[in-house]
């Protein structure tokens, strides 16, 4: 080989070996370059509240201890309780169910987290079905609310609270039930989401007018005082009577009873609902206790006749009479007006033994 040759493969020898030298250089001094580290998870929003079908789209920025955000770090999504609100492998939330969830972004060894509420959706208005109802005692009553939107679409699923006015008068169950107690008005309320409404629920009982057997001009009745009769505030008990007349009528009302000492009273029921005392009787005559009462009926006036015997806690059979003293034969109505109830006539009136 001449020298010229040789020199020259020399040179070629010496270039593919600086070659080889720098290709490795450069390929140890791209893999020395350090992998970043995932400081810190931050989820936007940190918390959100949804109603059932709402979405909310939520954003995890990945970032190292400098607070850099590190771009195209892999992100996991996961929630705690799928069933009140689940997260797609994009972040975005779907609310399932009334609840808490909290979704969890995870990077690296590092994660963040969104609080998520499902809550209600709010209501506008709140009704009850029905309004107004008359219970006898121990009866009962289903009163129904219907709760609506905005739109006035009906919302379903919402807690409602029920409350009586006069629990003595009629008492209601958690779920709307009312049952007639005694004699009066209450006033039921059911309440959701700080709005209320009412149902008006009258009761009747032995001792209300409304509940009074009507008794004709010239008719005769053979009763009794029991324990299921109306109970005065005194203890006694009684028999409401009814009766009306078309014209001017002038009566006479005899009680008569073996068992006990009589009390007769007749009311007038006035436009206002009260009771008014027109004419009461212990004994018609000294050594006796038997009662009676003279009275001139008036037209378009609605009176009660009230059986009452004069000591509490007695019973026993009775006869009421009533007959005209003019001649004049009175027809009674036979539509009554609801009234107030007599279990809280005064008693006061007796005259003491």
């Amino acid at each position: 080989m001449t020298m010229m040759r040789r020199n020259a493969w020399a040179k070629g020898a010496l270039a593919t070996c600086l070659s080889v030298v720098q290709g490795l250089l450069v390929a140890c001094s791209g893999s020395s370059e350090p992998t970043p580290t995932v400081a810190t998870v931050e989820v936007t929003p940190s918390s959100a509240n949804r109603e059932v079908g709402e979405t909310v789209q939520l954003s995890a920025a990945v970032k190292d201890a400098n607070g850099n955000i590190l771009s195209g770090q892999t992100v996991n999504w996961s929630s705690s309780a799928s069933g009140v609100a689940s997260v797609s492998a994009s972040g975005l939330v779907t609310a399932n169910a009334l609840g808490t969830a909290i979704i969890t972004a995870a990077s690296g060894n590092k994660s963040g987290i969104s609080t998520i509420e499902v809550v209600p959706e709010p209501i506008a208005s709140i009704s009850v079905a029905p309004t107004t109802d008359t219970l006898l005692l121990n009866e009962t009553v289903q009163l129904v609310p219907t709760l609506r939107d905005a739109l006035g679409v009906v919302v379903t699923g919402r807690t409602v609270s029920w409350s009586s006015n006069a629990t003595a008068v009629a008492t209601v169950s958690n779920s709307g039930l009312v049952t007639g107690i005694a004699d009066g008005v209450a006033t039921i309320t059911a309440t959701a989401d700080g709005l209320s409404a009412t149902a008006v629920i009258t009761v009747f009982g032995p001792c209300s007018t409304a509940l009074a057997p009507v008794i004709a001009v010239g008719a005769t009745v053979d009763g009794a005082l029991t324990t299921t009769d109306c109970r005065l505030v005194d203890g006694s008990y009684g028999d409401p009577y009814n009766i009306t007349v078309t014209s001017a009528t002038a009566v006479q009302i005899d009680l008569t009873s073996t068992a006990f000492d009589t009390w007769l009273v007749l009311f007038e029921l006035l436009p206002n609902g009260v009771l008014q005392e027109r004419a009461l009787n212990d004994d018609v005559a000294p050594g006796t206790t038997d009662s009676q009462i003279a009275f001139t009926l008036q037209p378009g006036a609605n009176y009660f006749i009230l059986v009452n015997s004069f000591d509490p806690g007695v019973f026993g059979p009775y006869q009421l009479k009533v007959a005209t003293s003019g001649g004049f034969v009175g027809r009674v109505a036979g539509v009554m007006k609801p009234g107030k109830s007599l279990s809280a006539v005064r008693q006061s009136i007796k005259p003491p033994r």
